[in-house]
C-alpha cells in the first residue's frame, strides 16, 4: 500500500522532531553529547534532497524538538514562556536548513563541501541568535554539550564559536559517510570525523599552565525561601537574612576548626535582595557580616536606578568598616526575565510582563574589579554574573583585562527543580576549559562549586540546601588562543555562510535567465 503524501509528510516531520529532541539531549543534565552530533547529522540527511522551502519547514520542526527539550525549564515562568521562546528560536534552525539547501542547490560546485556548508550555516544562525533581537539568546549553542567529549579539547585553541562549528561539522561528516556519492568521499568523511575527535582528545590531555599563585575563597550559598514560589524571591530581606545566617555559620565553623581564613568571601547574585544604599536594614546586615568576618566580601545586590522604575543587578566589593569600594553591573540581561523589550507597549498588551518589575539596565565595561584584599595586596577579579556566561565577549573581557581569578555569581532559585542549574554549571565548565582557568561559583541555592582549568568539577554543592565552602583557587595570567581566535573564527564562518547565500541568489538568477532565454528562442 502506497502512503499518501500527507502521511509521508507527517512521518518525515515526526522524524525531524525526534532528531531535534535527540540533539537537545546533548545538554545537561542528560549529557548525551553523541546525540547532538547524530541528531544534527540526521537533519542534514533529511534535508539533503529537498527544496529550500521544505528544508526550512523540516528545520523549523527540528528546532521545536531541539529547543523544546533543552529550554522546557522556562515553564516555571508559565506555560506560555517556553512556547513563545521555542516557537521563535526554531526559526533559526529553519533558516540554517534553508540556507544549506539553498547554497548547495544553486551553487552545484559546492556540493562536495556539503558537510562544511551545513556546519557553517548552523554556526551562522548561532552567531545571529546571540545578537538579535533584544540582545540575543545564546543559551543553546552546540558548544555547551562538549564538557565530557573529545571535541572539548579544542576550546582553548579555537574558542566556543569554533567548537560549535566542529560539533556541527562532525554530525554533517557522519551524514556524508551515509550519503556520500562515492566510496572515496564516504571514507574521507569518516576519517575527517575521526581526526577531529582524536585531535580534540589529544588536546584535552595537554596539561594546563602552572598557576601564578592562589587565593583562599570562602563561598556562601544561603538558600532561598522555596515557599515563595518560582516567580518570587521571597519576602523582602529574607534572602539577605539567610545569607547573613550562613555567613555566620561558615565563620563559626572555620574558627572552631582552626581553618586558615579565606582572603575574601564570595556571595551570589541577589544575595542581598534590596539596595543597601537605599535600605538601611540591608546595609546593616551586609555590614554586620563583613565586620564579623573581618574580610572583604563580593556580594550580589539589586540596585535601584539609575532612573525611575529601573534597577541594576550589581556586584559590590564590601570592605569591613568602609562599605562598598567597587562595583560591577550586569551587562547581559535576559529579555522578558530582567527587562521587557518595547515595555511601554507590551506592559499594556500583555499584563503578565508587569511581573518583571522595574526594568533592568545593563552595565558597561569589562567584567573585572581591581580591588585590595584585607592584607593590602591588590587583586583583579573577573566576575561573571549568571546569564552573562552565555556571551563570549563578556566572558573574554575578564582575561583580556588581566583578571587573576574568575568568579561566577548566580541566582537561579526561580529555576529550582528544572534542568537549568545543571545547564548553567555545564556552561561554566566550558568557560573554564576555554579560558584554561579555575572558576569558583556561588549561587543562592544550587550548584555552587569549584571547577578546574580543564573543566573538571572539583566540588559542587547540592541544590536547595544552604552550604558554605572554603576553596584554594589557582590564579592565572594571559589569554588562550581561543579567546583571541574564537570571535574572528565564528564571525568568519558566519560571513562565509552569508556569502554562500549570496552566491546561491546569483546562481538562481543565472539559471532563471538561461531558462527564460531558451523559452524565448534565444541561442
Amino acid at each position: 500500500m502506497i502512503a499518501s503524501p500527507q502521511a509521508r509528510l507527517a512521518a518525515v516531520a515526526s522524524l525531524a522532531l525526534s532528531l531535534g529532541v535527540l540533539t537537545g539531549l546533548g545538554f545537561q543534565p542528560v549529557g548525551w553529547w553523541w546525540g547532538t552530533i547524530l541528531g544534527f547529522g540526521g537533519l542534514t540527511l533529511l534535508i539533503r534532497q529537498v527544496g529550500a522551502r521544505r528544508a526550512f519547514g523540516l528545520g523549523y520542526v527540528f528546532g521545536l524538538g531541539y529547543f523544546g527539550i533543552s529550554e522546557w525549564w522556562l515553564v516555571n515562568f508559565g506555560w506560555f514562556a517556553p512556547v513563545a521562546l521555542v516557537a521563535f528560536l526554531s526559526i533559526w534552525a529553519g533558516l540554517a536548513a534553508w540556507a544549506t539547501t539553498w547554497i548547495v542547490g544553486n551553487v552545484p560546485r559546492l556540493l562536495p563541501a556539503w558537510p562544511v556548508v551545513a556546519a557553517a550555516t548552523w554556526t551562522a544562525t548561532e552567531w545571529l541568535a546571540q545578537r538579535f533581537p533584544f540582545g540575543g539568546y545564546g543559551w543553546s549553542r552546540f558548544v555547551y554539550t562538549v564538557t565530557d567529549q573529545p571535541l572539548g579539547g579544542w576550546l582553548p585553541v579555537i574558542g566556543a564559536g569554533g567548537v560549535s562549528f566542529l560539533v556541527a561539522l562532525a554530525g554533517a561528516l557522519l551524514a556524508w559517510v551515509v550519503a556520500g556519492s562515492t566510496r572515496r568521499r564516504r571514507f574521507g568523511a569518516a576519517m575527517a570525523a575521526v581526526a577531529l575527535l582524536a585531535a580534540g582528545a589529544a588536546l584535552t590531555a595537554l596539561p594546563a599552565s602552572a598557576p601564578a599563585g592562589s587565593l583562599r575563597v570562602g563561598v556562601v550559598q544561603g538558600n532561598t525561601d522555596v515557599s515563595a514560589g518560582t516567580l518570587s524571591i521571597g519576602s523582602p530581606g529574607s534572602i539577605t537574612a539567610m545569607h547573613l545566617g550562613e555567613t555566620i555559620t561558615a565563620l563559626a565553623n572555620w574558627r572552631a576548626t582552626g581553618a586558615q581564613p579565606p582572603d575574601f568571601l564570595l556571595l551570589p547574585e541577589n544575595s542581598a535582595d534590596s539596595d543597601p544604599t537605599k535600605d538601611a536594614l540591608t546595609d546593616k546586615m551586609i555590614t554586620q557580616a563583613s565586620n564579623l568576618a573581618g574580610l572583604p566580601m563580593l556580594v550580589g545586590v539589586i540596585s535601584l536606578g539609575p532612573g525611575a522604575d529601573e534597577r541594576q543587578t550589581s556586584a559590590l566589593w564590601w570592605v569591613p568598616g568602609d562599605g562598598p569600594e567597587a562595583r560591577l553591573d550586569k551587562v547581559n540581561l535576559a529579555p522578558f526575565g530582567e527587562f521587557v523589550p518595547l515595555s511601554s507597549l507590551l506592559r499594556r498588551l500583555v499584563p503578565m510582563t508587569r511581573l518583571v518589575g522595574p526594568q533592568s539596565v545593563p552595565g558597561t565595561g569589562p567584567r573585572v574589579m581591581h580591588v585590595t584584599l584585607g592584607d593590602g595586596s591588590p587583586v583583579s577579579i573577573g566576575n561573571i554574573i549568571c546569564y552573562e556566561l552565555a556571551y563570549d565577549s563578556t566572558v573574554y573581557s575578564t582575561v583580556r583585562n588581566d583578571a587573576q581569578i574568575i568568579t561566577v555569581q548566580s541566582s537561579n532559585e526561580s529555576m529550582s527543580g528544572t534542568w537549568q542549574p545543571a545547564q548553567q554549571f555545564a556552561i561554566t565548565r566550558v568557560r573554564a576549559m576555554e579560558l584554561r582557568r579555575q572558576i569558583v561559583v556561588a549561587t543562592t541555592q544550587s550548584l555552587s562549586g569549584l571547577i578546574d582549568a580543564k573543566g573538571r568539577v572539583l566540588d559542587v554543592t547540592r541544590e536547595g540546601e544552604p552550604a558554605f565552602r572554603l576553596y584554594v583557587v589557582a590564579t592565572g595570567t594571559g589569554v588562550t588562543p581561543g579567546v583571541l581566535i574564537g570571535p574572528w573564527l565564528e564571525g568568519g564562518v558566519a560571513a562565509l555562510a552569508g556569502a554562500g547565500v549570496l552566491l546561491g541568489i546569483i546562481g538562481r538568477l543565472r539559471s532563471t535567465r538561461v531558462v527564460a532565454n531558451h523559452a524565448g528562442g534565444q541561442p
